[in-house]
Protein backbone atom coordinates (compact mmCIF):
# COMPACT_ATOMS: atom_id res chain seq x y z
CA UNK A 1 0.00 0.00 0.00
CA UNK A 2 1.51 3.54 -1.00
CA UNK A 3 1.62 6.36 1.75
CA UNK A 4 -0.47 8.88 0.35
CA UNK A 5 0.74 11.57 2.92
CA UNK A 6 3.82 11.65 1.47
CA UNK A 7 3.08 12.50 -1.89
CA UNK A 8 0.29 14.87 -0.96
CA UNK A 9 2.76 16.64 1.53
CA UNK A 10 2.85 20.25 1.28
CA UNK A 11 6.34 20.31 -0.45
CA UNK A 12 5.06 18.21 -3.09
CA UNK A 13 2.18 20.56 -3.50
CA UNK A 14 4.35 23.60 -3.76
CA UNK A 15 6.99 21.72 -6.50
CA UNK A 16 3.60 20.46 -8.38
CA UNK A 17 1.86 23.93 -8.71
CA UNK A 18 5.02 25.76 -9.12
CA UNK A 19 6.53 24.23 -12.39
CA UNK A 20 2.47 24.15 -13.81
CA UNK A 21 1.78 27.46 -12.71
CA UNK A 22 5.18 28.56 -14.48
CA UNK A 23 4.08 27.21 -17.39
CA UNK A 24 0.40 28.60 -17.70
CA UNK A 25 1.83 31.56 -16.35
CA UNK A 26 4.43 31.98 -19.33
CA UNK A 27 1.46 31.58 -21.74
CA UNK A 28 -0.31 34.46 -20.12
CA UNK A 29 2.52 36.99 -19.55
CA UNK A 30 2.98 36.40 -23.08
CA UNK A 31 -0.21 37.22 -23.92
CA UNK A 32 -0.89 40.33 -22.12
CA UNK A 33 2.41 41.93 -23.36
CA UNK A 34 -0.18 44.26 -25.60
CA UNK A 35 -0.97 45.56 -22.44
CA UNK A 36 2.29 47.03 -20.95
CA UNK A 37 4.85 49.78 -22.60
CA UNK A 38 7.31 48.36 -23.96
CA UNK A 39 9.85 50.66 -21.99
CA UNK A 40 12.54 50.91 -24.66
CA UNK A 41 13.60 47.22 -24.44
CA UNK A 42 13.93 44.37 -27.55
CA UNK A 43 11.70 41.66 -28.20
CA UNK A 44 13.98 39.04 -26.82
CA UNK A 45 14.45 41.18 -23.40
CA UNK A 46 10.54 42.15 -23.33
CA UNK A 47 10.42 37.81 -23.49
CA UNK A 48 13.13 37.43 -20.68
CA UNK A 49 11.08 39.53 -18.53
CA UNK A 50 7.69 37.69 -19.13
CA UNK A 51 10.07 34.27 -18.48
CA UNK A 52 11.11 35.90 -15.13
CA UNK A 53 8.05 37.34 -14.03
CA UNK A 54 7.08 33.75 -14.92
CA UNK A 55 9.31 31.84 -12.75
CA UNK A 56 7.79 34.82 -9.88
CA UNK A 57 3.98 33.53 -10.93
CA UNK A 58 5.22 29.93 -10.29
CA UNK A 59 6.63 30.69 -7.01
CA UNK A 60 3.33 32.47 -5.42
CA UNK A 61 1.39 29.48 -6.49
CA UNK A 62 3.55 26.89 -5.48
CA UNK A 63 3.53 29.03 -1.90
CA UNK A 64 -0.10 29.30 -2.36
CA UNK A 65 -0.68 25.65 -2.88
CA UNK A 66 1.82 24.61 0.10
CA UNK A 67 -0.02 27.19 2.10
CA UNK A 68 -3.51 25.61 0.95
CA UNK A 69 -1.99 22.29 1.76
CA UNK A 70 -0.90 23.49 5.38
CA UNK A 71 -3.99 24.56 6.47
CA UNK A 72 -6.35 22.06 4.75
CA UNK A 73 -7.93 18.83 6.91
CA UNK A 74 -7.80 16.82 3.32
CA UNK A 75 -4.82 15.55 2.01
CA UNK A 76 -5.47 15.82 -1.59
CA UNK A 77 -7.42 19.54 -1.24
CA UNK A 78 -6.31 20.30 -4.65
CA UNK A 79 -8.86 17.37 -6.11
CA UNK A 80 -11.33 16.91 -3.27
CA UNK A 81 -11.77 21.16 -3.88
CA UNK A 82 -12.41 21.66 -0.24
CA UNK A 83 -13.52 24.86 0.71
CA UNK A 84 -11.23 26.40 2.89
CA UNK A 85 -7.42 25.45 1.08
CA UNK A 86 -8.94 26.39 -2.00
CA UNK A 87 -9.97 29.88 -1.01
CA UNK A 88 -6.64 30.48 0.59
CA UNK A 89 -4.94 29.33 -2.57
CA UNK A 90 -6.98 32.01 -4.36
CA UNK A 91 -6.53 34.43 -2.05
CA UNK A 92 -2.65 34.48 -1.06
CA UNK A 93 -2.27 34.67 -4.90
CA UNK A 94 -4.26 38.04 -5.36
CA UNK A 95 -2.87 39.54 -2.60
CA UNK A 96 0.69 38.68 -3.29
CA UNK A 97 -0.46 39.76 -6.58
CA UNK A 98 -1.74 43.10 -5.57
CA UNK A 99 1.82 43.97 -3.34
CA UNK A 100 3.49 43.22 -6.65
CA UNK A 101 1.33 45.09 -9.05
CA UNK A 102 1.95 48.01 -6.87
CA UNK A 103 5.40 47.45 -5.77
CA UNK A 104 6.45 46.64 -9.74
CA UNK A 105 4.69 50.11 -10.95
CA UNK A 106 6.06 52.41 -8.55
CA UNK A 107 10.00 50.64 -8.96
CA UNK A 108 12.32 53.58 -11.33
CA UNK A 109 11.36 52.62 -14.90
CA UNK A 110 14.48 50.27 -15.87
CA UNK A 111 14.55 48.08 -12.87
CA UNK A 112 14.89 44.45 -14.12
CA UNK A 113 11.68 43.94 -11.90
CA UNK A 114 9.46 47.29 -12.99
CA UNK A 115 6.83 47.06 -15.87
CA UNK A 116 4.20 50.39 -16.83
CA UNK A 117 1.00 50.01 -17.98
CA UNK A 118 0.03 51.08 -21.69
CA UNK A 119 -2.29 53.28 -22.52
CA UNK A 120 -5.06 50.22 -23.67
CA UNK A 121 -4.92 48.43 -20.14
CA UNK A 122 -8.16 48.63 -18.61
CA UNK A 123 -7.88 49.82 -14.71
CA UNK A 124 -9.94 49.15 -12.06
CA UNK A 125 -11.78 52.44 -11.20
CA UNK A 126 -11.09 54.52 -8.19
CA UNK A 127 -7.19 52.59 -8.00
CA UNK A 128 -4.39 52.21 -9.51
CA UNK A 129 -4.55 48.41 -10.10
CA UNK A 130 -4.66 47.39 -13.43
CA UNK A 131 -7.20 44.81 -14.82
CA UNK A 132 -5.22 42.01 -16.39
CA UNK A 133 -2.94 41.69 -13.99
CA UNK A 134 -5.47 41.40 -11.30
CA UNK A 135 -7.58 38.55 -13.79
CA UNK A 136 -4.50 36.67 -14.41
CA UNK A 137 -5.01 35.74 -10.47
CA UNK A 138 -8.30 34.25 -11.26
CA UNK A 139 -7.65 32.51 -14.26
CA UNK A 140 -3.67 31.30 -14.48
CA UNK A 141 -4.48 29.74 -10.79
CA UNK A 142 -7.94 28.07 -11.76
CA UNK A 143 -6.02 26.35 -14.57
CA UNK A 144 -3.18 25.33 -12.65
CA UNK A 145 -5.32 23.68 -10.11
CA UNK A 146 -7.84 22.64 -13.07
CA UNK A 147 -3.77 20.72 -14.50
CA UNK A 148 -2.85 19.64 -11.16
CA UNK A 149 -5.69 17.19 -10.93
CA UNK A 150 -3.92 15.63 -14.18
CA UNK A 151 -0.89 14.60 -12.44
CA UNK A 152 0.06 11.59 -10.89
CA UNK A 153 1.23 11.78 -7.51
Amino acid sequence: MVDRTIEQSPGRQFLKFAILGFFVAHVWEILQMPFFEPGGLSPTERTWRCTIASAGDGLILGSAAWLASKISTHADWSRTLAVKPVLTYFGFGLIVAIGVEIVATTLPERSMFSWRYGANMPMIPGTSLALVPLAMWIIVPAITLWLSRFTRE
